[in-house]
């Protein structure tokens, strides 16, 4: 059989400078995009787009900075 390993994991905080500014984004950026649209373009969903340009924008940051 098969020896298992006995591995200790040690968690890190997953608070870092890239969610704080994925934070700050989100509230000085995209809440306020959010509801400027949903204002100005009655019955049309942009809400979708918008996450997924978000989403990208952050996934691309963290490659650049060589976090993936």
């Amino acid at each position: 059989m098969m020896e298992r390993k006995s591995e200790t994991r040690e968690f890190k905080s997953g608070f870092t400078w890239r969610s704080y500014l994925a934070i700050l984004y989100a509230i000085f950026i995209y809440t306020p995009a959010v509801i400027w649209l949903s204002l100005v373009t009655v019955g049309i969903r942009l809400v979708v787009p918008m996450t997924l340009s978000t989403l990208i924008l952050f996934v691309e940051f963290a490659r650049i900075s060589g976090k993936p």
